[in-house]
């Protein structure tokens, strides 16, 4: 313990030098991290902000284009209900087959209604 004493009395000018430089040093450690880290939090934060507005208004565009699909797949079924149902109409009460030499054939309004069917299936709306 004497020694401890005799050199703190010896080196104190020193030894208050070193304190004070390192407390300076960690301070100005502290202070150049902390400002760094704060730039770095407001960059990654404008980051973030642009990728969730981009990310919103692509929702929304997805969004707007399956409501069109929607209302346009509504309106072609509708329309396709509707021209199978004329076509289905135009045969009912109608022979589907006639009977020949001992053979069925398909009648001539069965053959008319079978390819008008194809027809609008194969046509796009």
């Amino acid at each position: 313990m004497i020694i401890f004493f005799s050199i703190l009395k010896t080196y104190w000018k020193q030894l208050i030098t070193v304190l004070i430089v390192s407390f300076l040093c960690v301070f100005l450690y502290n202070y150049v991290y902390n400002k760094g880290y704060s730039d770095a939090v407001i960059v990654c934060e404008k980051r973030v902000s642009d990728y969730e507005s981009k990310l919103n208004e692509q929702i929304s565009t997805v969004e707007k284009l399956s409501k069109q699909l929607a209302v346009s797949t509504s309106t072609a079924e509708k329309q396709r209900k509707k021209d199978f149902n004329n076509i289905i109409e135009s045969i009912k009460n109608k022979p589907l087959y006639i009977v020949e030499q001992g053979t069925c054939k398909p009648s001539e309004e069965y053959i008319n209604a079978y390819n008008a069917a194809v027809d609008r299936a194969n046509k796009n709306d």
